[in-house]
């Protein structure tokens, strides 16, 4: 499992950051999560058979709000761990 922690903060951790006054805080709860790009990201990256819009529509369906993925939800969702 460790492994897919490696991998899920390396993704995570893509993201630009298009406010300059961001918090700490906010920098960190960021990079606790996977957005969308990041996950079309992963998925190209990883060579995961499917088109962007499906893989683009089960982000979605699981991550919460639409828009942000957990660790776990990321685990759960797509490794069934």
């Amino acid at each position: 499992m460790e492994n897919f922690r490696q991998i899920f903060d390396f993704y995570a951790k893509q993201h630009q950051f298009t406010s300059k006054n961001a918090t700490f805080e906010e920098i960190q709860e960021k990079f606790n999560l996977m957005d969308l790009s990041e996950f079309n990201k992963f998925a190209i990256e990883f060579k995961i058979p499917l088109k962007k819009e499906v893989v683009t529509e089960l982000f979605k369906k699981n991550a919460k709000n639409a828009k942000d993925m957990h660790f776990e939800e990321f685990m759960v969702k797509y490794f069934n761990k």
